[in-house]
C-alpha cells in the first residue's frame, strides 16, 4: 500500500464503528482498524506511524478537546502532505472550518489542482 492509498484508508475508515448497534458492522470496522494499525506498525520511516496518529488524534478526539482545532489542521496537512503537496501550518489551517472540521472538498480540489 502506498503512502497515499494508506493516507486515503485511513480518511474513509468508519472511526465509529464502535458505536454501532450491528455486530456485523462493529466487527467489520474492527477489522479494518486492526488491518490499518498493523500496516502503521511496520512502517519504519514512521510516515505511515505518524499518519495513523495523527489521524486518529483527529477523528477520537473530535469537538472533545482543546485540541481539535490542532488535530483538525494536522490531519489535513498530513493527508495533503501523503499526496506530494507541502503546506505550511497557516494554509493546513485554512482547511479547518469553525466546528473544527476538516473541508475535505477543499482538500480534494488541492490536490486535483497539483496534479
Amino acid at each position: 500500500m502506498t503512502l497515499q492509498e494508506f493516507a486515503h484508508a485511513l480518511r474513509g475508515h468508519d472511526w465509529y464503528y464502535a458505536f454501532s448497534d450491528d455486530g456485523r458492522v462493529f466487527r467489520q470496522g474492527q477489522a479494518a482498524e486492526a488491518k490499518l494499525k498493523r500496516h502503521a506498525s511496520l512502517d519504519t520511516g514512521r510516515r505511515e506511524s505518524r499518519l495513523w496518529e495523527l489521524a486518529s488524534s483527529y477523528h477520537l478526539s473530535h469537538n472533545q478537546n482543546d485540541q481539535a482545532y490542532e488535530n483538525a489542521w494536522r490531519w489535513a496537512g498530513a493527508y495533503l502532505w501523503a499526496h506530494g503537496i507541502s503546506i505550511t501550518e497557516s494554509q493546513a489551517k485554512n482547511f479547518v472550518g469553525k466546528t473544527d472540521t476538516v473541508d475535505w472538498r477543499a482538500i480534494d480540489e488541492k490536490i486535483e489542482e497539483f496534479l
